[in-house]
């Protein structure tokens, strides 16, 4: 798999048709608009959506009211989309992938164009951050810089994101909030009219065995179907037998059922149309140990032989009729390590996920996480086309706490780059209550885009302009964090309880709770900034709850350095809050109960 490297200037042969790029250009001056915003006669409506964007942006930059015209006219204007003038230029859009943008002053206009469905939003989007600097920090927040003169000077990039499939689970809130970011994977959940997304097709987008053919509906007529362990054909939790040719023959009028319910379900509510539709293990072990499986995974070296065998074989049926169509499927737990001959083809995805492999303390590049990249290369390997499903967070009851992993996010995700990966999924969860989690969110949808961006300098852009003041004490705080996990000798495991991270010992939390003690008095009286100091220190603050009986009596005193009622008062209205805003219906219920749980738990044991 070759990659083009994202956001560099990029040279085509329709380039060569279109005239040099020349001078600056006037947009606004005194709330005025300088130069009219223009659309193609026949523009799409995911073109005039760009539009309109752009207008209500420089809108809130200049205070002028910017025109949308339809059709040809003279310079200035700011051409949105394949407008004639474009097309008479001689730049021809055929040669443009799907997400490619370009954005270029030309004869005193303004071009930001790009390919369809997506490459025209990127470019608006890539223009109103890198030239104007306007941020998306949140679904919630943003910062518009305010000018009363509006010019851009000599402007000509073009570029297209890296990673293919670009997705963040668990980012509730606008949807604009990924297209203004560039992601386009399943839970964007973007429609067509604002550039559609990969999405994934019924039933599910993962752990789809028993979604598509249950051992409860079929085990009685086809116990053959399902795991034999031990001798015997076992319903309930289990696998498929995957070695079963009559399995095969269903799974495949299965999936055919999915095509044309998914393809139904998107056209009646104005979704894309699938691209994808999952056919992978279900969430537990229990694989199948017959003679013929058992054979297989002995020639291959893995449990993974039957799996990519038989979605091989069944993506093969189905693209002899659908070749736009790719079956997904699984490379975790006990299917983690590549097959040994086996190779998934180009009707395949595998999504290799490191759940159970993972060393959640420490960065993909340590010693402890070697079995994990060993896999990452094998699977380049082995499939055409290979995803990660990245693990941004912890399971457990205590929480997602405090980890500092946000600096090496980048030599992460250039690691996937190099290896093969098209395409990254990122879960997060616990949006009210994870670890640093507004900086996660936008440095991972930064990446995702381009990995070869500097982290680091993400991560102070994003401190500076979301935190104001506070960003020094708060960096502080991340680089006392960071030390402090890269001296600890162990591994923290997906479900580690409080008492796993020891990095937070009675002198790293006192020092953190003292740094952002430090962090809220510089944004005293100014309450959105405060919320968000808020929101960064509520991981901190359940981390000194959870682990309070163990800290201080390690620190040798029987009390801790503040009174235990502050730290409380201080979580429960701060996660009660970001509750209310960040989720909804089911989740927000959940959550509510968790906060419950734990305000009861904490006030009952003895400070």
């Amino acid at each position: 798999m070759t990659f083009v490297r994202s956001c560099l200037p990029m040279v085509a042969a329709a380039w060569l048709l279109a005239p040099p790029p020349v001078g600056a250009l006037d947009l606004a001056r005194d709330g005025r608009a300088l130069a009219p915003i223009r659309v193609a006669a026949d523009a799409s409506a995911t073109e005039r959506n760009a539009a309109a964007e752009l207008a209500a942006y420089l809108g809130k930059i200049t205070g002028a009211e910017f025109l949308i015209e339809t059709g040809p006219g003279p310079a200035p204007s700011i051409e949105v989309g394949w407008t004639e003038t474009i097309r008479e230029s001689g730049l021809n859009r055929g040669g443009f992938g799907p997400e490619h943008w370009i954005v270029r002053t030309v004869d005193n206009r303004l071009w930001l164009t790009g390919g369809e469905p997506r490459g025209v939003l990127h470019a608006v989007y890539r223009f109103l951050e890198e030239d104007l600097g306007v941020e998306w920090w949140t679904p919630w927040d943003e910062t518009v810089p305010h000018q009363r003169r509006l010019r851009v000077g000599e402007l000509d990039r073009s570029g297209e994101p890296l990673f293919v499939y670009r997705d963040l689970f668990g980012v509730r809130g606008s949807t604009l909030f990924h297209a203004r970011h560039r992601l386009n994977g399943h839970y964007s959940r973007l429609t067509e009219d604002w550039g559609g997304s990969l999405r994934f097709g019924p039933p599910f987008h993962v752990h789809t065995f028993d979604r598509r053919i249950s051992a409860e509906r079929h085990f009685d007529e086809h116990p053959e179907w399902f795991s034999q362990i031990d001798g015997f054909r076992y319903g309930g939790k289990t696998q498929w037998c995957l070695t079963n040719e009559a399995l095969l023959d269903a799974a495949e009028e299965q999936v055919r059922g999915s095509i044309a319910e998914g393809e139904r379900l998107a056209a009646s509510g104005g979704e894309s149309v699938p691209a994808y539709y999952d056919v992978s293990q279900n969430d537990w072990a229990r694989p199948c140990e017959c003679g013929s499986c058992s054979t297989l995974v002995e020639e291959e070296g893995s449990p993974s032989g039957p799996v990519i065998h038989f979605v091989d074989k069944l993506a093969g049926r189905i693209a002899a009729e659908r070749p736009d169509l790719k079956i997904s499927t699984l490379a975790y737990h006990f299917t983690f390590e590549p097959p040994r001959e086996a190779r998934a083809g180009e009707f395949v995805v595998v999504r290799l996920a490191d759940l159970h492999q993972r060393d959640f303390a420490h960065e993909l590049d340590a010693p402890a996480n070697a079995v994990v990249r060993d896999a990452i290369r094998g699977w380049g390997a082995a499939a055409e086309h290979l995803q990660i499903w990245d693990y941004r967070v912890t399971f457990h009851d205590d929480g997602d706490l405090p980890r500092a992993d946000h600096r090496s996010l980048a030599a992460q995700y250039r690691f996937y780059a190099e290896n093969g990966v098209e395409g990254v999924f990122v879960q997060t969860e616990f949006a009210d209550v994870a670890d640093m989690r507004d900086l996660e969110v936008w440095l991972a949808a930064k990446l995702l885009e381009d990995p070869y961006r500097d982290g680091e300098e993400l991560i102070r852009r994003f401190l500076r302009g979301y935190y104001g003041p506070a960003a020094r004490p708060i960096a502080n705080y991340l680089a006392d964090l960071a030390r402090a996990v890269e001296r600890f000798p162990g591994r923290l495991r997906f479900a580690a309880p409080a008492s796993d991270f020891e990095w937070l010992d009675p002198y790293l939390v006192k020092r953190a709770q003292r740094r952002f003690a430090a962090a809220e008095r510089r944004v005293a009286g100014r309450p959105e900034l405060l919320a968000r100091v808020r929101g960064a220190r509520v991981a901190l603050d359940r981390a000194t709850l959870a682990r309070w009986d163990d800290l201080w009596p390690a620190s040798g005193s029987r009390r801790g350095p503040w009174p235990k009622a502050e730290v409380l008062k201080r979580y429960e209205t701060t996660r009660r809050n970001r509750i209310d805003q960040r989720l909804f219906g089911a989740l927000q219920a959940q959550a509510f109960e968790s906060l419950a749980r734990e305000m009861t738990e904490w006030m009952d044991r003895d400070e």
